[in-house]
């Protein structure tokens, strides 16, 4: 990957971009429409997210975290002109072309737009600024949590949620999966600690599927009472650490469906070699190591 520093990648994408503004009108509103946008910013950087979480490599875990900051971000922005967009088809047109060119170069390994933007602004003036921020959020969290657990509550906060407007419980459920998600995420990225980036990670794999889901039920089954609240306790369980639903989901649905096991089984090694071997001097690693990889690679009875 470029890191977004090589400018003549991003002269051919802005080349490619006016070549797909002369596609025929017919190809441009399937190529440019949400669902066109959902496969470009949403679907392929699952599968690619699931492939980097169970590979050995660590590094693309930071690299496909940095995507999803990105990604985040523009949602977390663009919410309002997304449901303006749904009324007014010329608005709409512009909105989902945008957001399909600014995830595509986002993504791409040559221009890796999330890269230049980590770099360039996530890093520099929005990480100082979120990490306490964060902090604070991950105290409110627990407060929420032991709140919820007082089952006398619950009845309230469902009352209130469903006196709300249907568009506002849009924008309340998809808040919920993505505003605390996104401050957590760019403390993880900022950070040398791989398990970090690996869990937030994982949690964007399994919401994205579920996010995907809903998108494609909320036209027929939106306004049917319970859907939003469905939505918002599916996206707890995957969210928070006390479940490991992300986890979970992760391992036992989504590795299988992409046929990542095996690659999966071999990062498990590695990582339960290195949690082994940490403790021990340098002069002895290699050595235990190697006789670790021995046990394994021995199938005799």
């Amino acid at each position: 990957r470029t890191k977004g520093t090589n400018l003549k990648f991003h002269l051919y994408f802005l080349v490619f971009c006016v070549a797909l503004f002369f596609l025929p009108a017919s190809v441009k509103d399937d190529v440019f429409s949400p669902f066109g946008v959902m496969i470009a910013g949403i679907l392929f950087p699952v599968y690619a997210s699931i492939r980097a979480v169970a590979t050995p490599q660590e590094r693309d875990d930071k690299i496909w975290l940095q995507y999803w900051l990105s990604q985040t971000a523009v949602e977390l922005c663009g919410m309002y002109v997304d449901h303006r967009s749904e009324s007014n088809d010329k608005l709409g047109l512009y909105w989902y072309e945008f957001k399909f060119y600014l995830f595509v170069w986002l993504l791409l390994p040559f221009t890796d737009g999330a890269s230049l933007l980590y770099e360039k602004v996530t890093l520099p003036f929005l990480a100082p600024h979120i990490a306490p921020i964060a902090e604070k959020m991950n105290s409110w969290v627990a407060t929420i949590i032991a709140t919820a657990m007082n089952i006398s509550h619950l009845w309230i906060v469902g009352i209130l949620f469903a006196t709300l407007p249907h568009d506002l419980k849009h924008v309340v459920a998809i808040s919920v999966g993505i505003v605390y998600p996104f401050f957590c995420s760019v403390v993880a990225a900022t950070t040398d600690e791989v398990e970090d980036d690996t869990y937030w990670l994982t949690y964007y794999s399994c919401y994205g599927i579920l996010y995907l889901a809903m998108r494609g039920c909320e036209h027929y089954l939106g306004k049917v009472p319970g859907f939003y609240v469905l939505f918002i306790l599916s996206t707890v369980y995957l969210m928070l650490p006390m479940f490991q639903g992300a986890e979970k989901i992760f391992r036992h649905i989504l590795v299988p469906l992409t046929g990542q096991q095996e690659m999966l089984i071999i990062r498990d090694g590695l990582k339960l070699r290195k949690s082994v071997v940490k403790d021990l001097p340098e002069e002895k690693r290699d050595a235990v190591s190697k006789k670790l990889a021995d046990s394994f690679g021995n199938t005799t009875k």
